[in-house]
């Protein structure tokens, strides 16, 4: 993450998070609510790939404080807006 400060009270951010393919199976059975279904289960796997890529840029105000001074955690509040762009199943 990396953190621009054009003024003592606000600034940007961005950051960049990557992962590898990843992939999982899972053996799941499905069962009938009603007794007059036929068959009363249905046994199946469930194969899925994933992978997740993310930029975060976004702008942050010090209402209270500045970038610069030591953070006492109950009186500071930081307020931001971000801009999340995901990438995901390829």
């Amino acid at each position: 993450m990396v953190d621009w400060h054009f003024t003592n009270k606000g600034g940007a951010y961005a950051s960049l998070s990557y992962s590898s393919n990843g992939n999982f199976t899972n053996q799941l059975s499905a069962t009938a609510k009603a007794a007059t279904t036929s068959p009363q289960e249905i046994s199946f796997t469930n194969k899925a790939d994933l992978r997740l890529n993310q930029i975060s840029l976004g702008f942050k105000h010090y209402f209270v404080g500045t970038t610069d001074a030591e953070i006492k955690l109950e009186s500071v509040q930081h307020y931001w807006i971000w801009i999340d762009v995901w990438q995901g199943h390829e």
